[in-house]
């Protein structure tokens, strides 16, 4: 719901606190990293709480109608607001040199804490150095004391992958396609060095003509282990990623052992979802902690057991992509876009 609150259109600025009972540092992060703007827990001061309302009202106050807040960027005409998250907006805007119409992603930096601004400059860092066509593209940044964002391809009218899938209802064959197009981009950056890290549904967008685009590099990971040696120091014992879609490594709370295979396993679960209609695992009603307790600790249920007819090759390649043991997965996502990609021509 906060993310929900955080990504709309259709209503203004909204300043969110966060008031649970869950206090432990994962639920900290979690809640902040979906957008809340306050994270207290219970039971709570009320004049403490009537303080941060008076600092909610504020800020609400002195944020601007959109409208007055067209941000400038030099050679780019900005349009409209096509995305908002807590420290950050998406732009619709054209290049004037070249009139083509791009994304403009900024961040700003009263707002922004020193993890989402590592997190920022990384994602900028990594999505340049690759060039596929399944990948959005960045085309240029600045980052300065007076501004920070990136230029990237507009993916005009499109939608993320589930909600894709959910108004086309495209045949099972068609999802496979899907999937090991999106496996191309992914193996694309596996072969730079590049391991995603968050992948699942809301990373990939479709768009009018139905080609998927991998985004959201944020919290890759690089190859070379200097490059990620703050990375480990910092984030060592904390899961990084989404618990739906992790792997077991990364929900036992190992990040230094995230690798492509780690990628492997979340493209098994988003194709697991899509065409069982489960989760590999029995999820509903858990915790976020049992949540990842489970996915690190319990294997992945076939899918035959929720289909009967399943096709036994479709299975074995799904099982083989959510072996709990990163050394009984396929290497990378080049190999499981390939097995797809027989997957598919068998079934035809």
């Amino acid at each position: 719901i906060c993310s929900r609150l955080k990504r709309s259109l259709n209503v203004p600025f909204t300043y969110i606190i966060m008031l649970t009972g869950r206090d432990a540092k994962e639920d900290t992060i979690l809640g902040l990293r979906a957008g809340a703007d306050e994270y207290l827990t219970k039971p709570v001061d009320m004049e403490i709480l009537r303080s941060r309302l008076g600092v909610a009202r504020r800020i609400v106050e002195s944020i601007p109608p959109p409208e007055w807040s067209l941000p400038k960027a030099p050679g780019y005409e900005v349009h409209r607001l096509i995305g908002r998250g807590a420290a950050g907006t998406v732009w619709k805007a054209t290049h004037l040199e070249s009139n083509r119409s791009v994304a403009l992603k900024i961040i700003r930096m009263d707002l922004v804490t020193r993890e989402e601004y590592q997190r920022f400059l990384r994602e900028i860092e990594v999505t340049r150095s690759l060039e596929h066509p399944n990948i959005a593209r960045v085309y240029e940044s600045r980052i300065d004391e007076k501004q920070c964002y990136y230029v990237m391809e507009l993916i005009e009218g499109s939608s993320d992958l589930r909600d894709h899938v959910l108004r086309q209802k495209p045949s099972h064959e068609q999802i496979i396609g899907l999937m090991a197009r999106v496996c191309d981009g992914v193996g694309c950056a596996h072969l730079n060095g590049v391991t995603h890290r968050d992948l699942k549904p809301q990373n990939i967008l479709i768009t009018y003509d139905g080609i998927p685009k991998v985004v959201d590099f944020g919290i890759a990971k690089l190859a070379c282990p200097e490059a990620n040696a703050e990375d480990v120091e910092t984030l060592q014992g904390v899961a990084l990623g989404t618990p739906m879609y992790m792997a077991p490594e990364q929900a036992g709370r190992r990040p230094d052992l995230a690798d492509p295979r780690t990628d492997v396993y979340a493209l098994g679960v988003i194709l697991y979802a899509l065409l069982v209609r489960k989760h590999p695992h029995k999820l509903k009603g858990l915790s976020t902690s049992e949540v990842m307790w489970s996915v690190a600790n319990t294997p992945a249920r076939r899918p035959t057991e929720f289909v009967p007819d399943f096709p036994p090759t479709w299975e074995r390649v799904l099982l083989k992509a959510l072996a709990k043991d990163p050394d009984s997965r396929y290497p990378s996502a080049v190999e499981l876009g390939a097995a797809l990609v027989k997957c598919a021509a068998d079934e035809q």
